[in-house]
């Protein structure tokens, strides 16, 4: 059975994929959309200098 299907990935994830031809890419003339993410943490629990970092960097 044959199955097609669209998604939008991160190229470097599947490089090899595209090299391989299993994948292929269409280029699209409008840009990626912007996107907004979460990050959820306990306020009981205190994070590590490395994820007050990761937060930091996110905000920016």
């Amino acid at each position: 059975m044959l199955k097609n299907g669209f998604t939008q990935l991160f190229q470097n994830f599947i490089r090899n994929k595209l090299e391989r031809g299993n994948l292929y890419e269409i280029q699209i003339e409008e840009g990626v959309p912007r996107r907004s993410i979460s990050a959820p943490y306990l306020k009981d629990v205190l994070l590590t200098p490395a994820a007050w970092k990761f937060l930091e960097l996110l905000i920016r």
